[in-house]
């Protein structure tokens, strides 16, 4: 395996060559900046900066890094880390340098481009693009598919990464040039683990996108439920659980209708553990649906029963019975080409090839954990910058550190 101190080291980041744009997120996990390019304003990255472990040992690197770094080859279903830089904006903090999506997330994407714009349901044809493109990443992280070394041969000895934080908010949309489909890229891998199967019992992420084998969520299956929750949620509009109100009235109403000890209405994080699982078939007609009962304002649009197939075989109730990814990837890049291709007369298929890159292994001789270099490439007015010597009392954007 490629090692996990790998460091891409091109060029360091320098103040005078980028500027901070915009702020793009806050949260416990750390702040998300958008800096833009001096010398080419198309030039976009994110500077993402979170806590450094607090630890004695050799490798004080966040998890996120850690993780993204000992990757042996890129994928163009997972974000791209482009370099860090240690002890940066100041000591006991991380600067993690990424590439850019200005589309936002999935959950963003969905409600401006469907819900605000127009309230119409997401095409069947992204809804298949996100489905076999997410398929990709899991399969990547998983078993190592489409992994190669540098000599172009396929990947050996991989231990599969489980990423435990799968959801919306975590998957980024990117335009591709000259088409109205975009692309997907599975990014913040801050509480990724590689699988252990002796440890798989460990409670992380977000309750409301893990499956019914709670707290059993680090595993390849757990993963698996997450891809197909989100796939409910673009077809839906919402998770694959019980409405949480209807289930807080019903605890209610069995507990005397009062709360125990220890228990709050408002306290969405214990409901979104609580409230069970249950998926929502997305190929019924809505003839079907009134029948049901369901109210006219509330009907839901109805996709191909392919689709409704892989969503549910992913959203299997038990987690021995949902497929491996690879397995996954394989039935909805059949299904899901040929329908996209009927649907869209091919120009749906833009950017649905896995594209991986092998990087390349680290000189045993160096130094290679030196936590202080970012991997960017230079513009060609870059190359004739002086840049001069940095000042190590300061930050990356120039300031003395508090």
């Amino acid at each position: 395996m490629r090692s996990i101190n790998s460091h891409k080291t091109i060029h360091r980041y320098n103040a005078r060559t980028w500027k901070q744009t915009k702020t793009l997120g806050k949260g416990g996990e750390g702040t998300a900046d958008l800096h833009t390019s001096r010398w080419n304003k198309e030039t976009k990255l994110v500077i993402k900066v979170v806590k450094m472990p607090d630890t004695t040992g050799s490798d004080n690197r966040p998890i996120e890094l850690i993780r993204l770094a000992c990757l042996p080859s890129t994928c163009n279903r997972i974000v791209e880390l482009l370099g860090s830089e240690l002890h940066t904006p100041s000591p006991g903090l991380c600067s993690l340098f990424l590439e850019y999506c200005p589309m936002g997330d999935v959950r963003h994407w969905r409600i401006t481009e469907y819900e605000n714009k127009n309230r119409k349901p997401v095409p069947e044809t992204m809804i298949w693009r996100f489905f076999i493109q997410m398929s990709q990443a899991l399969a990547f992280l998983h078993q190592g598919v489409g992994m190669v070394d540098t000599d172009g041969n396929a990947y050996v000895g991989w231990t599969s990464l489980i990423h435990r934080d799968i959801k919306p908010c975590n998957i980024l949309v990117k335009a591709n040039k000259g088409s109205i489909y975009p692309s997907f890229k599975l990014a913040d891998f801050g509480i990724s683990k590689f699988h252990d199967p002796s440890k798989t019992e460990t409670e992380a992420g977000t309750y409301l996108w893990q499956p019914p084998e709670l707290p059993r969520v680090s595993t390849r299956e757990a993963d698996v439920w997450s891809v197909g929750a989100c796939v409910h949620y673009l077809a839906t509009g919402k998770a694959p659980v019980e409405e949480q109100q209807e289930f807080i009235h019903r605890k209610w109403a069995s507990w005397g209708h009062k709360y125990p000890t220890g228990v709050d209405a408002k306290d969405r994080h214990y409901w979104d553990k609580q409230c069970p699982r249950r998926p929502t078939h997305i190929n019924v007609s809505k003839e079907a649906q009134l029948e049901a009962g369901v109210e006219k304002g509330k009907l839901r649009q109805q996709y191909s029963d392919e689709l409704d197939k892989w969503m549910m075989k992913a959203l299997n109730m038990k987690a021995t019975q949902r497929p491996w990814a690879v397995d996954l990837l394989k039935g909805v890049e059949r299904d899901g080409r040929r329908l996209i291709k009927k649907m869209s007369k091919a120009s749906g298929l833009v950017d649905l090839e896995m594209k991986c890159e092998p990087v390349p292994m680290d000189d045993p001789d160096s130094d290679s954990n030196d936590g202080g270099f970012v991997a960017m490439m230079l513009d060609e007015d870059e190359l004739n910058f002086d840049e001069p010597d940095m000042d190590p009392s300061t930050n990356y954007r120039g300031r003395k550190p508090r």
